[in-house]
């Protein structure tokens, strides 16, 4: 049984509201609603509890790490740092402690839980600046590994009875491996004066410049808690100065020496004043606590975080090499707060300088924050710098120390800046276009929108606007539920949650206007919608035009049809009547030759008048009807080609089939395919050539392709060759000539029987037309 789990668990909703009301007395807190402080530490905690109950299982870890992340993510959205975020982790830890601590021992957590909880803190604040900084797996691994070893050797250390400084050698061999130095010598300052005295070395170790050795060394200064407790020198092999990475790792390495240090004596201190157990086990939980904010603090300068630190008594300023770097200066040049005043963007200075002397005034209890650009850095350029500080005063109220970190924004401040042009370049594009934009709040149905969207819904540019009053008052009641029910359906996440709707808006007066409205529903990982935003845009003469259009050729369709219905009977009686003199035996040549005249001229308006119903059903009827049986295609194309060798005795057509002809089609459709084929082939083709007809059945295809010679069919007007009303261009008779119907009904007639027509026409090849049919079809208009 946990009983931190069970602490966690209990308080939790507790923890939670003191976590909001000590965060929201902090800078970065101002501004922010509850929900964006809080965050997901409610989550958070509830799987610090299963973890402490069940162990570190895998799904449980990972969740956790998800949580961090998120919780991460949420921090960069709002602007945190990453001593920010570091320094939440902290306040939940202080917030945990101060919790229990005036329950009886016996219900308090044991100290190896507590050291659970501190080490599950440790890991958030480290994921977090791992997240920040991109401080590489590889190199974090490896500093943790020889921590580890550290800490393994300071357990043995401080397992002895009483220490002595040659304990200290193999700690010092970690850090010359760390290194790859040469040697490592450690000077420790003595309790009382501070004077340094030699402990420990570990490795071979340069000789003076006065012996001819090389002599070069790096030393480094073991502080702890404001106290100098030694001196570390590692001596390298050669002359040269540590790359950053390692003299990171050199940094982090001696702090966790300095600490083991002063473990090992405080210790001491307590043996020799041999304090109850119970004092001894107290102070080394207060001296771990401190340890994870050190490590937490090293782990931040690991994420490239420039380091500052102002003495306001002496005027001293200590910058390291990275906040040198954003200000243009090399790692050894010396700075004064003029330094710091002179290397700030001309712009930025004044309202910089301003913000530290607020600072030292003690105004917000001594924070410092602000952005500013900096005069030199890469290539010349400046950078773009996110200070963070405070300023710490004595009892008195007097300032003593001012430090801080920078950090470098300048990729942020570019993606911000281009994201602002490219907001505003959409912004003139869509006023430009007339284009009107909105966002729904789906939490108040409150509409966003701008001038244009407002002009659209006729009103003025400051009208409040809901999705209520649009509904109630401006949307045409006709179109209310279609667009209300198109809003829910994009709400709900249906179509991808897109949402595309027309409707008409009415003004005060009775005008009206088409408007056509697009969006798109965004949601969260629960699936729920979020955000809801989109663009209207006036359609009012498009659907004017549409309109005009729809109504022309409705009026162009029913005449065609009257036209031809009407024109029919009068044919037939033509027909009839010519059919009757033909009869007569007292017929001489000449009426003969009249009479077979007048025959030809009236099939001739027949067909004429066939092709405009045609015409007009496939345009209102959406095709043509077929009346499907078996059919030989090789039977109708002989059928219409001894037909047509009546009419033309002159022209050779030739014929030519293979394979299996049948199939179950419109016989009549077919008969009528190819007789405007053929009948096109004959009047563009110059006489004395022939007209070439090839059939050939092949699988579950037939195609049939007729082919004349003469001049090619022009390129513009092959493109609209099937449309109709469309004629060729040749040397054809006026009397010959058609309305352009015959190759749009061959086009639909295909189309009918699930096929397809195509045409090629060249110089050197003549004209083909080629047609594909299925043999059955699966789907067809059935009379």
């Amino acid at each position: 049984m946990s009983k931190i789990a069970d602490f966690i668990e209990q308080n939790s909703e507790l923890l939670v509201q003191r976590f909001l009301e000590e965060s929201a007395a902090l800078e970065r807190a101002r501004g922010l609603r509850p929900g964006e402080v809080i965050g997901c530490l409610p989550a958070w905690f509830a799987t610090l509890a299963i973890l402490f109950r069940e162990g570190p299982r895998p799904e449980t870890m990972a969740e956790k790490r998800r949580l961090e992340e998120t919780h991460l993510g949420l921090r960069l959205r709002l602007g945190f740092t990453p001593q920010e975020t570091v320094d939440e982790y902290l306040l939940l830890g202080r917030l945990l402690t101060r919790s229990w601590e005036h329950l009886p021992p016996e219900q308090r957590p044991a100290s190896s839980e507590f050291q659970l909880l501190r080490d599950a803190l440790d890991a958030a604040g480290a994921h977090a600046v791992e997240l920040f900084s991109g401080y590489s797996l590889e190199e974090r691994q490896r500093e943790r590994r020889y921590l580890r070893r550290l800490d393994a050797l300071a357990s043995e250390l401080l397992a002895h009875d009483a220490w002595l400084p040659e304990h200290l050698a193999p700690l010092l061999e970690v850090i010359q491996q760390a290194l790859e130095a040469r040697g490592v010598e450690l000077m420790l300052a003595r309790e009382g004066d501070g004077q340094l005295e030699r402990a420990v070395a570990a490795g071979i170790l340069n000789a003076g410049a006065e012996e001819g050795g090389p002599a070069h060394r790096v030393e480094l200064r073991l502080l702890r808690h404001g106290g100098l407790l030694g001196v570390l020198s590692i001596h390298l092999a050669e002359a040269r100065s540590l790359e950053p990475r390692a003299r990171r790792i050199l940094e982090t390495l001696a702090e966790h020496l300095a600490g083991i240090l002063e473990r090992v004596r405080h210790l001491e201190r307590e043996r020799l004043a041999q304090v109850e157990r119970v004092a001894i086990e107290n102070a080394r939980l207060y001296t771990a606590l401190h340890e994870s904010e050190d490590r937490l603090r090293l782990a931040v300068n690991a994420a490239r975080l420039g380091t500052w630190d102002l003495n306001p008594a002496t005027g001293v300023l200590r910058w390291d090499e990275r906040c040198k770097e954003l200000f243009g200066l090399p790692p050894d040049a010396p700075v004064t707060f003029d330094t710091f005043l002179s290397g700030l963007h001309p712009e930025d200075r004044a309202r910089t300088e301003s913000a530290v002397q607020r600072a030292l005034l003690g105004e917000d209890g001594g924070s410092y924050a602000i952005e500013y650009r900096t005069r030199s850095g890469r290539d010349g350029a400046g950078y773009w710098v996110a200070a963070h500080g405070r300023a710490f005063f004595d009892e008195r109220g007097k300032v003593v120390r001012f430090i801080g970190m920078v950090f470098d924004i300048t990729a942020r401040k570019q993606l911000g800046e281009a994201l602002r042009q490219s907001e505003e370049h959409l912004r003139r594009v869509v006023d430009s276009t007339g284009v009107g934009s909105w966002e729904l709040e789906l939490d108040s149905l409150r509409v966003v929108a701008d001038a244009r969207l407002l002009e659209l819904f006729w009103l003025p540019p400051d009208a409040p606007f809901s999705l209520e009053r649009a509904l109630s008052t401006i949307i045409h009641p006709e179109e209310r539920e279609l667009v209300e029910r198109a809003i829910a359906a994009a709400i709900a996440g249906e179509n991808g949650g897109r949402y595309d709707v027309e409707y008409r808006t009415v003004a005060a007066d009775g005008r009206m206007r088409w408007v056509a409205a697009r969006g798109q529903s965004f949601f969260d990982s629960s699936g729920k919608a979020v955000r809801f935003l989109g663009t209207a845009m006036d359609i009012t003469a498009r659907k004017a035009a549409e309109e005009a259009l729809r109504e022309r050729s409705m009026l162009e369709r029913q005449l065609i049809g009257i036209v031809s219905h009407d024109l029919r009977n009068p044919l037939n009686s033509i027909l009839l009547g010519v059919q009757a003199l033909l009869r007569r035996e007292d017929l001489d040549e000449r009426s003969t030759r009249s009479v077979l005249r007048i025959q030809e001229a009236a099939e001739r308006a027949s067909r004429l008048v066939r092709d405009l119903l045609d015409f007009t059903q496939a345009r209102l009827g959406g095709g043509l009807r077929l009346e499907l049986k078996p059919v030989d295609l090789h039977d109708v194309v002989h059928a219409v080609v001894d037909e047509l060798r009546a009419v033309h005795p002159n022209r050779e057509l030739c014929v030519a089939s293979h394979g299996d002809g049948r199939g179950e089609w419109d016989g009549d459709r077919l008969s009528q395919l190819v007789t405007n084929l053929l009948t096109n082939a004959v009047k563009y083709s110059p006489a004395g050539t022939p007209v070439m007809v090839m059939m050939m059945g092949d699988g579950q295809e037939v195609s049939l392709e007729v082919h004349n010679e003469g001049p090619p069919i022009p390129e513009d007007v092959l493109l609209g060759l099937f449309q109709p009303l469309h004629r060729g261009e040749g040397s054809v008779h006026t009397a010959e000539r058609s309305v352009g119907l015959g190759l749009y009904i061959v086009d639909q007639v295909a189309r009918a029987h699930q096929g397809s027509v195509d045409v090629r026409s060249s110089h050197s090849e003549g004209t083909s037309f080629t047609v594909r049919l299925p043999r059955s079809l699966q789907s067809a208009p059935r009379s």
